[in-house]
């Protein structure tokens, strides 16, 4: 995480993904256009949160910060 570097479960619990019985990750993708359209939709309300729109759609409030707000990851 401190690289900056997407987090990959493979690499940080050393195994192989092609092994048989490999452990199976889902990585949810970055939020779409669509999304990210909506979340903003949504903190436009008046009384909206970050935090309330990141559980209405699954997401870290980081993820809303960066993504929908533009907010620059923090060192």
């Amino acid at each position: 995480m401190s690289t900056g570097l997407p987090y990959n479960d493979s690499i940080a619990f050393d195994y192989d993904v092609e092994a048989p019985g490999a452990p199976t990750l889902q990585l949810r993708s970055l939020l779409g256009p669509d999304e990210i359209g909506h979340a903003r939709e949504l903190l436009a309300e008046p009384g909206a949160t970050v935090t309330g729109v990141a559980k209405l759609l699954g997401v870290s409030t980081q993820t809303i910060y960066r993504h929908v707000l533009g907010r620059p990851r923090t060192a």
